[in-house]
C-alpha cells in the first residue's frame, strides 16, 4: 500500500532505482542512525562513496593556508564555511539541460557561500544571476566568494523565498543549515521572506532557471514562485531530502503548476545516502 505512494510515475525506471534506494537509506538512517554506515548499506555503496571521495580529493588544491580550490571554485578554509562539493563535482545536476537555460534570469535561493553561483556562472555565462540569501552573515561569505571568483552579472536580494512577504524567526543563522524556529525559547533572528512572484513576475526577461536548496522551506517557495513557473518553464532544481515528504509533495506540486514538466532524480554526492538529492524538472516545451 505504501508502495504506491511513491511517486513513481513522475520519473525514469534509472531515477526510480535512485528514488528507491534514497526511501530506503531515510528510513533506514532515520530509525537506527546510531549504527556504522558499514552495517546499515551494501558493500555497492561504500565502494562507491570511495570512489567519488578520492575524486573530490583529486580536485581539491589548498593554496597557501587559508584558499582552497574545489573544482575550480576558490573559498576559504575553514571546512565549515567549504564548498558544496557534490553539486561542484556533479554541476547541480545540469550539464545534459544546459541548452534550455541559455539566456534569461536564473534565481538562486540557498546560494550560502556562493558554490552554486559559480557552477550557474560557467554553465551559463550570458544568463543573469539573482541570488536570495536572507542571513547577513551568508551574504558576506557571498560577496567574498564573488569577488574572489570574479563573478559578474550578480544581483543579491536580501530576502528569502517562501509563500508569503513575512519575516520569520531562524536559528542557526550564518550557517548551512538555518532552520525556522517554532519554539520561542530558542534564540532565533528575524529574517525577511518574499514571494518570488512578487519580486520577478513584472520583470521583462525570462526565468529560465531556479535553483532551491533551503532546508525544507522548498515547498513554500515553490508556492510562492507558481504565477512564474506557469509563464516562463523555467528549469527547476529543487532539493528533496530534508523533509521526509518533500519527494512526495514536490513533484505533485509543479506537475499540478505545469502538466508539461519532466522529471529527474539525482544525487549529487554519493558519499551521503540520506541527502544531497535534488529534482531537476525540464520543461518538454523548451526542447
Amino acid at each position: 500500500k505504501n508502495k504506491a505512494n511513491i511517486p513513481h510515475r513522475f520519473f525514469n525506471k534509472e531515477d526510480c532505482r535512485v528514488l528507491n534506494k534514497f526511501i530506503i537509506n531515510k528510513t533506514l538512517y532515520s530509525s537506527i542512525r546510531f549504527f556504522p554506515q558499514a552495517w546499515l548499506f551494501p558493500e555497492e555503496f561504500l565502494d562507491e562513496c570511495m570512489l567519488f571521495q578520492r575524486h573530490i580529493r583529486s580536485h581539491i588544491n589548498l593554496k597557501i593556508d587559508k584558499e582552497l580550490f574545489t573544482f575550480g571554485f576558490k573559498h576559504l578554509v575553514p571546512f565549515s564555511d567549504s564548498s558544496d562539493m557534490g553539486a561542484l563535482a556533479n554541476s547541480y545536476g545540469l550539464k545534459e539541460f544546459v541548452d534550455q537555460v541559455m539566456g534569461g534570469i536564473i534565481i538562486d535561493c540557498g546560494p550560502f557561500i556562493g558554490d552554486s553561483t559559480f557552477v550557474f556562472r560557467k554553465l551559463f555565462p550570458n544568463s543573469k544571476i539573482a541570488c536570495l540569501e536572507p542571513d547577513e552573515i551568508n551574504r558576506a561569505k557571498l560577496l567574498n566568494s564573488i569577488k574572489f571568483n570574479q563573478i559578474n552579472n550578480i544581483d543579491i536580494l536580501p530576502y528569502g523565498a517562501g509563500n508569503e512577504n513575512i519575516s520569520i524567526p531562524v536559528s542557526n543563522y550564518g550557517s548551512a543549515g538555518s532552520s525556522v524556529v517554532s519554539n520561542p525559547k530558542y534564540s532565533a533572528k528575524q529574517f525577511d521572506v518574499k514571494r518570488i512572484d512578487d519580486l520577478f513576475l513584472d520583470k521583462s526577461e525570462r526565468l529560465s532557471l531556479m535553483k532551491m536548496d533551503i532546508e525544507g522551506f522548498e515547498l513554500e517557495a515553490l508556492m510562492g514562485a507558481k504565477e512564474i513557473i506557469k509563464r516562463d518553464n523555467p528549469v527547476l532544481v529543487i532539493a528533496a531530502y530534508h523533509r521526509g515528504r518533500d519527494i512526495f509533495e514536490i513533484p505533485n506540486f509543479i506537475s499540478e503548476i505545469n502538466s508539461n514538466y519532466s522529471f529527474h532524480f539525482r544525487h549529487l554526492d554519493p558519499r551521503f545516502p540520506c541527502s544531497e538529492y535534488v529534482i531537476v524538472a525540464t520543461n518538454r516545451t523548451n526542447f
